[in-house]
């Protein structure tokens, strides 16, 4: 048993150096929305000083929701306090009215002073022949700074979204969610011209002014990952901030399990219950929103129709209440027959070859499989999604990447009379004991930030029409005496 738990711990140490999940709050260290306000969000607080900068309408269209600039002096000062940070990324929505002049150049945001600082501007053949978005960086005093700019001038009056990411090694530009382009640093530390402050509509000292409006500024102590930069192109503000909900491209199955085995995807690809598989809580502590199985014979089986597709992905959290012995196996989820499945499993030296997290695909009757090589802990939740396109098997676990095997078969073994199982695999074997919750299957390779997005998904309101969890009331241990007045 000790050995286990000791197994179990190592491989959440392993996860956890891997694991690169979307977090929109780790190291945010200054957070201005402009709701009517240039107040920091943050929890350091560092609000800002308006300078003649007027309240304009945001990129959600909410009024007053973003602050509009003259190009001519008008700007927002903050204290740099805490900011002069050796990793750090800025984000920032922009909507230009005019662009600079022949051989000048608009601040965007600048934090450091005169001499140095790290900047996102817009040039116009600028010194140096630099046109387009850029980000610049100082890594000493009074020498020429590490720069990168898109070569292009943006189109006025449209909203874009600018992300500028410094790690000890490379400058990184993001607009709208995709990759510009990076430069290598020639530093692994910038250069903050003391004293640091913080500019929004101009650079420090209050020249190269903006003109046009921003909103929605983000800074960060640390490199957000390219998925994070997606998921922040995809907020959506007025006021208050939420995701976009995840793509529902290509999204054949969906269990929820909120009090029953429907499929909410849309295609009724329904789950029968067998052998007394139970309502149980789910990974968020709710009663009666996940399934439970006894490992002898519980599993929840689902027609296949439209399911025995070439490409795929399956999302899948599980928690594992107790693993498998010696020598054996237990399926989660299985898709085809006894003889030629794709499946998900958790296997203790199975075969001599295999434990941990296994992902298997069978073609042409030679099984492919991705095997993590640890055992994970039990009574812990995990997600897992195994993605198969023409080429490669590939298998996350917690939102980070754990392995993948190249096939040479394109196409995956689709034999008659397949079904599907939760819980166990086909013809009920290799039985399951713990809880299965959210399971979704795709028919596509979903992406890597997809992946994360999957992780990083809240609890899910209820579909139109799904009823509520069941509850369950003990009498023997509810008083009925009315009070006494």
């Amino acid at each position: 048993m000790k050995k286990n738990i000791l197994i179990g711990f190592i491989f959440l140490l392993q996860i956890s150096k891997i694991h690169a999940q979307i977090d929109l709050e780790a190291g945010l260290v200054g957070d201005y929305a402009f709701a009517g306000n240039a107040q920091d969000a943050s929890m350091n607080g560092n609000n800002a000083t308006v300078n003649d900068s007027s309240p304009a309408t945001g990129r959600g269209g909410c009024t007053a929701n973003a602050y509009s600039f003259d190009g001519i002096h008008n700007h927002i000062s903050f204290s740099g306090a805490g900011l002069d940070n050796k990793n750090y990324s800025y984000s920032v929505w922009v909507n230009i009215s005019r662009l600079p002049s022949l051989g000048n150049a608009m601040g965007i945001m600048s934090i450091g002073n005169a001499g140095a600082d790290q900047t996102i501007s817009l040039t116009n053949n600028y010194t140096g022949g630099s046109s387009g978005f850029g980000f610049i960086s100082y890594f000493a005093s009074a020498t020429q700074p590490d720069s990168y700019s898109t070569g292009r001038l943006p189109a006025t009056n449209t909203w874009y979204h600018l992300v500028a990411v410094r790690d000890n090694t490379t400058l990184k530009l993001y607009i709208n969610g995709t990759l510009a382009g990076k430069t290598l640093a020639s530093s692994a530390q910038p250069y903050y011209e003391a004293p640091v402050l913080g500019t929004f509509g101009a650079r420090n000292n209050n020249i190269q002014n903006f003109k046009g409006r921003i909103d929605d500024v983000r800074i960060y102590n640390r490199a957000i990952n390219s998925c994070e930069v997606k998921a922040l192109y995809e907020l959506t503000t007025c006021g208050m901030q939420t995701r976009t909900t995840i793509s529902s491209d290509g999204l054949l199955l969906n269990y929820y399990f909120n009090a029953n085995a429907k499929d909410v995807s849309g295609n009724n690809n329904n789950g029968t219950v067998n052998n007394d598989a139970t309502l149980a809580a789910n990974r968020f502590g709710n009663p009666h929103a996940a399934y439970s199985f006894d490992g002898i014979d519980d599993n929840i089986s689902f027609s296949v129709t439209g399911l025995g597709i070439d490409v795929y992905s399956y999302s899948v959290w599980v928690n594992i209440k107790a693993l498998p012995s010696p020598g054996n196996a237990m399926a989660i989820m299985s898709i085809g027959n006894a003889d030629s499945d794709q499946t998900i499993s958790i296997t203790n030296n199975y075969d001599g070859t295999s434990t941990g997290f296994d992902f298997s695909s069978y073609s042409n009757a030679q099984s492919n499989e991705v095997k993590t090589g640890t055992l994970p802990a039990a009574a812990t939740w995990y997600h897992l999604v195994a993605i198969r396109d023409n080429s490669t098997l590939k298998l996350y676990i917690n939102g980070a990447f754990a392995g993948q095997k190249t096939i040479r078969e394109k196409v995956p073994s689709n034999p008659t009379a397949a079904s599907g199982v939760l819980g166990a695999g086909n013809k009920n074997i290799q039985n399951f004991n713990g809880r299965i919750d959210d399971v979704k299957i795709y028919n596509r390779a979903i992406s890597e930030c997809e992946v994360q997005e999957l992780y990083a998904e809240p609890e899910p309101t209820l579909p139109s029409g799904t009823p509520p969890p069941i509850l369950t009331i003990d009498p023997t241990v509810i008083d009925l005496t009315p009070d006494n007045e």
